[in-house]
């Protein structure tokens, strides 16, 4: 039997930046990942620590629409697994407490 729960939610979202005037397309992007999480100790439900972490990386987007995605996915993937260390850190802290 587990003594602790971990709620976990998570969104990202992307933003463009540098837009070619020409063709209203975007060169860039920002992926922002964010984490919220509820730590619990499983006994009676009692809030531990809850807290909210973020991250951000940083893509270039290619002219071809494949390889766009392919590269947003890819950031979306390193802002997550940066988001997923910093909330380890914070429930680890917690839990040694």
């Amino acid at each position: 039997n587990p003594q602790y729960e971990v709620e976990l939610t998570v969104t990202s979202s992307l933003a463009q930046v540098l837009l070619i005037d020409t063709s209203d397309r975007a060169r860039a992007g920002h992926v922002f990942v964010k984490a919220g999480y509820i730590l619990r100790r499983s006994s009676d439900g009692e809030v531990i620590k809850a807290g909210e972490r973020r991250a951000m990386a940083m893509v270039d987007f290619p002219i071809q629409e494949f390889a766009k995605v392919r590269a947003i996915r890819d950031a979306e993937s390193r802002a997550a697994n940066e988001a997923a260390e910093l909330v380890r850190a914070d429930l680890a802290a917690a839990l040694g407490r």
